[in-house]
């Protein structure tokens, strides 16, 4: 079963007030990118910087049980219905035997409606939404803003929320 990010807010401490989020290697988060960019002059050493909007509620399932449970538990707890804003930024490069954007997530930052973050180091890759392999597909060297993506953890992250 796919883990989400807005799982773990609602389960992982906040029912309880706690000051640290975990997020265990193998989270899945699907988001949209804020940013596009031209890859053809893309290096290892040189990568396009990325940004992706993490999206809590897209009407489907599971986001749309996630969404139930976070607007529940936030209910509970006194907390608005409204989920975090939350992004995570990454570096990319462009692999063109396979035409596709390989996107390395680097960083996350979160803020909820009432002014608490967390935000720090994120361990993992980026995923096409549309055929949910690794690597964004890119038409002429273009990684295009607005793409619905999905960013996969590789290692387990605890943040501390302020």
């Amino acid at each position: 079963m796919k883990k989400t990010l807005a799982i773990l807010l609602s389960i992982s401490g906040l029912s309880a007030f706690a000051s640290n989020i975990y997020v265990p290697m193998g989270t899945i988060l699907v988001g949209q990118l804020l940013n596009g960019a031209n890859l053809k002059s893309s290096k290892v050493e040189d990568p396009a910087p990325v940004i992706m909007k993490v999206i809590f509620d897209d009407g489907k399932n599971p986001t749309e049980i996630v969404s139930k449970v976070m607007k529940q538990n936030n209910k509970t707890i006194g907390l608005a219905d409204d989920f975090p804003d939350c992004k995570v930024t990454g570096v990319a490069i462009l692999d063109k035997a396979i035409n596709r954007a390989k996107i390395r997530a680097e960083n996350i930052e979160c803020v909820f409606q009432d002014g608490r973050t967390f935000n720090g180091d994120l361990h993992g890759y980026f995923i096409d939404y549309s055929d949910q392999k690794a690597g964004i597909i890119v038409e002429n060297h273009e990684l295009t803003a607005g793409k619905k993506v999905m960013v996969v953890t590789v290692s387990s992250s605890s943040y501390q929320i302020k």
